[in-house]
């Protein structure tokens, strides 16, 4: 991956001001209800190699946006190597409530884990706030989570149209592995043995957070 910075570059790096706004990429599908409410990003605050974020400024436009959750896909020790150890504790600060997710890059959540996290984006939604979700890049671990997330809105999507959705937001790049791609697809086949195990339950039903 590359050369780590230094820690004589810490404080110096600390100052550096981004010269554009955080980039966010809302997925608005206006026939799923999705306007302005599911976001999608890289590592706010990142600082490894070209990146220079400015966490501290990064996280005022997030709030600026309106954002009230944010799905992080990322390892802990991600934190440490992209130089934000401690962003979970400041999103806290700015009042976003925090959905994390221990996850390996080019990976995704075990079947149990994805389910929750997309009721809780579902819960979201119902409750008219505003997510964002990321991990490093905000391709692969983040386009999976999407896609997955589109489907379930709409039984009759099509896995490979949600994937063009989130494609075509984020770069042929999301969903990045066989193995994700591979989920996306059998998705169907998740969600039906999740509810199936729950028992009877009414999709409809809004989601308590």
């Amino acid at each position: 991956m590359g050369d780590f910075d230094t820690s004589d570059d810490e404080d110096l790096i600390e100052n550096v001001e981004p010269m554009d706004p955080f980039p966010l990429d809302w997925l608005d599908i206006p026939s799923l209800g999705l306007c302005q409410t599911l976001a999608l990003s890289s590592l706010p605050g990142c600082r490894f190699k070209e990146h220079r974020r400015n966490l501290k400024k990064d996280l005022e436009f997030i709030v600026d946006s309106g954002i009230t959750d944010v799905f992080v896909l990322m390892k802990s020790y991600e934190f440490r190597k992209y130089k934000v150890p401690n962003i979970l504790q400041e999103y806290e600060k700015v009042g976003i409530q925090v959905h994390h997710c221990d996850v390996e890059d080019g990976s995704l959540p075990p079947e149990q884990e994805m389910m929750e996290l997309i009721l809780d984006l579902r819960s979201v939604v119902e409750c008219n706030g505003k997510s964002l979700i990321h991990c490093y890049g905000g391709f692969g671990r983040t386009g999976v989570l999407a896609a997955c997330f589109l489907l379930s809105l709409d039984p009759n999507l099509a896995p490979e149209t949600a994937i063009g959705h989130v494609r075509a937001l984020r770069g042929v790049r999301a969903i990045q592995t066989v193995r994700q791609w591979n989920f996306v697809q059998d998705f169907r086949t998740v969600e039906k043995a999740y509810y199936e195990n729950l028992g009877e339950y009414d999709r409809s039903r809004s989601v308590s957070r």
